[in-house]
């Protein structure tokens, strides 16, 4: 079973991330609250990796492309 325990997002106009928990985030104990935690900041690691990757490619890429004009 999936549950939402926290919505997400972007502020449009500072360019803030926000977090804010959900219910069921707040119902859950504390040690639930950890493995939920850990799980979430490890998926989002690997998105950070992912997306440094990508900007790095594209980097790579434009120099590529620089170099063979």
């Amino acid at each position: 079973m999936k549950r939402i325990v926290f919505y997400c997002g972007v502020n449009v106009e500072t360019g803030d991330a926000y977090v804010r928990n959900a219910p069921e985030y707040l119902a859950m104990t504390n040690e639930e609250r950890f493995t939920a935690l850990s799980s979430i900041v490890t998926e989002l690691c690997q998105e950070l990796r992912f997306v440094y990757g990508q900007i790095n490619n594209q980097e790579t890429s434009s120099k590529d492309q620089d170099f063979l004009r």
